[in-house]
């Protein structure tokens, strides 16, 4: 998360410079909603699997060769990103085994078209006890699985809050 947070540049809609919602925003919107629908439930850390590393560079570094990029001139995102926090608290027995109440959420900029104005951005959103998820956002789920189509942060929120 915190690499996310601190070493990634977020990208926007190129015809109006919008920014996107970015992932660690998807993770923590989340996680918000998730701790304010189980406010007596402790929740995990998220574990978050990327993809896809799209690499850049600062425009102060546009005409230097690769091998002289100074760390500070480089530029990275990952175009797709998959989340998950589980809620050890709330556990069920499946086929023999314990599991615990899984929320979590699929990212793909490659969903957006990032060449034209901003429009609704689209996101994956599920929770379950049994998970199977892709970052090309397919998810299979025993219990809840939606597509979100938002176009702000706080859209975002209220339909996590929805879905939880």
């Amino acid at each position: 998360m915190q690499h996310l947070k601190n070493e990634c540049v977020i990208p926007v809609f190129s015809k109006d410079n919008e920014k996107t919602i970015s992932h660690q925003e998807f993770i923590e919107i989340s996680q918000n909603c998730i701790a304010n629908v189980f406010p007596k439930h402790s929740i995990t850390e998220p574990e978050i699997r990327v993809s896809h590393q799209i690499k850049g560079r600062t425009p102060d570094a546009i005409y230097k060769n690769v091998k002289d990029l100074l760390d500070h001139e480089k530029t990275i995102y990952y175009e797709r990103m998959a989340f998950i926090v589980k809620i050890p608290a709330i556990t069920d027995i499946i086929n023999g085994n314990e599991l615990s109440l899984t929320v979590g959420g699929v990212r793909a900029y490659n969903q957006e078209n990032l060449y034209n104005k901003k429009t609704f951005e689209k996101f994956k959103f599920f929770v379950g006890f049994q998970n199977k998820v892709c970052c090309n956002l397919c998810v299979w789920s025993d219990g809840f699985v939606d597509d979100l189509k938002v176009s702000s942060y706080e859209e975002l929120q209220s339909k996590i809050f929805q879905c939880t």
